[in-house]
């Protein structure tokens, strides 16, 4: 069963989806591949989705980076770097939020191979990054991600989730607050 973001309403009747994004990392790369349904479909990113009901971020990175890319990881592999706070909207203008938990993982078993969700996977060099075949918040995010630092970040997204309405707003913090953050409310 998946996880009942409506459960998580703001008082304005905001709801928020927890999902996860990993970037798999192997010496001075990164494996993305292009999303092939839901946010994004088309472009670049990290293996993830949605948390399920039960799960921590940790363990949801693990599921979500087996089933999107094969690859095998242990928790202590899961290094995170950030929480990204997405706010969309709907088609209809209906604003929601997406929060992501990004981490890197290294040491990682087993070779990329393409899943019904994440297709055309390919290993990066970190600072060759297919920047405009990515989200447009990703690209100012995720080259962060991957030196490893610790933020958290708030993109505002237009509709479709094609253009951003603001700049992106990253806050670097410190690793004991990331640990604090990388937790479901």
């Amino acid at each position: 069963m998946r996880y009942d973001a409506r459960r998580r309403e703001t008082a304005m009747g905001i709801y928020t989806l927890y999902c996860t994004v990993a970037l798999p990392r192997r010496d001075n790369t990164v494996l993305l591949g292009r999303k092939t349904e839901k946010i994004g479909v088309g472009l670049y990113n990290g293996a993830g989705g949605v948390i399920e009901e039960g799960e921590k971020p940790c363990g949801a990175t693990i599921r979500e980076l087996f089933e999107e890319t094969g690859l095998r990881a242990h928790y202590w592999n899961v290094e995170p770097v950030a929480v990204v706070d997405c706010h969309n909207k709907k088609d209809d203008g209906t604003p929601w939020i997406c929060r992501l938990y990004v981490s890197q993982l290294y040491h990682i078993q087993g070779e990329p191979k393409d899943s019904s969700e994440l297709i055309d996977q390919r290993w990066f060099p970190t600072t060759e990054l297919p920047l405009n075949e990515m989200l447009p918040g990703d690209r100012s995010w995720m080259p962060l991600a991957l030196l490893g630092a610790c933020f958290t970040a708030r993109v505002h997204y237009g509709p479709g989730l094609r253009t951003l309405e603001q700049d992106t707003e990253i806050t670097r913090i410190s690793r004991p607050e990331l640990n604090r953050l990388w937790t479901l409310p």
